[in-house]
């Protein structure tokens, strides 16, 4: 398999993988926004359930602790999905230029060892130049994939346990909102 020797392909590569991340983080913004809004449903759940002396206690307290696990699942793989990501940018220009000054200087040393045919010193200075900033996309572009799949497969799991914990909540909520209050008629003798 010929490698594509093209580095616009391998820069759009990279910087596809870089605008894939910063959506990544725009749609985790959103996600701590609904969990916002699932936490203050919680907490409007809480006191129903609290303040419901017709609601048994036991059944109470299995629904509290239920509410709290489904919110601490949901806040564990939504800050799964935002933390501990290292991403890999290409070095800044200055590294990239010492980087290929060093590759000069070694080629211009050792030209004898590399060259081909015909293939003057500067030719094969200037391949070996393109075939580095290859080399230095796709190591980033790699790295990012990775990085951003896992990223995706971990808010596709805070997505799919967040509509489950929706449902769940909703039915509580539900609950909460049938099972009628008592009535505090203060009559005065």
């Amino acid at each position: 398999m010929n490698k594509i020797d093209n580095v616009e392909f391998y820069k759009d590569l990279y910087l596809f993988e870089i605008a894939r991340k910063e959506n990544l983080n725009s749609k985790i913004s959103t996600y701590i926004g609904l969990l916002t809004v699932l936490g203050g449903i919680v907490v409007f759940e809480l006191e129903n359930l609290y303040q419901n002396l017709n609601v048994n206690p036991i059944i109470q307290f299995e629904l509290i602790v239920l509410i709290m696990i489904i919110l601490g699942i949901n806040i564990y793989n939504l800050y799964k999905a935002n933390h501990g990501k290292e991403y890999k940018y290409l070095d800044n220009s200055i590294e990239v230029k010492k980087a290929f000054v060093e590759l000069e200087r070694y080629y211009q040393q050792y030209y004898e060892y590399f060259k081909n045919g015909e293939e003057t010193i500067d030719s094969l200075i200037e391949r070996k130049k393109k075939e580095k900033l290859i080399e230095m996309y796709i190591q980033c572009s790699e790295e990012n994939a990775r990085v951003n799949d896992i990223r995706n497969e971990e808010t596709m799991r805070f997505i799919n346990f967040f509509i489950i914990s929706l449902i769940i909540v909703g039915i509580i909520g539900i609950y909460c909102i049938t099972v009628k209050k008592p009535i505090d008629i203060n009559i005065l003798y």
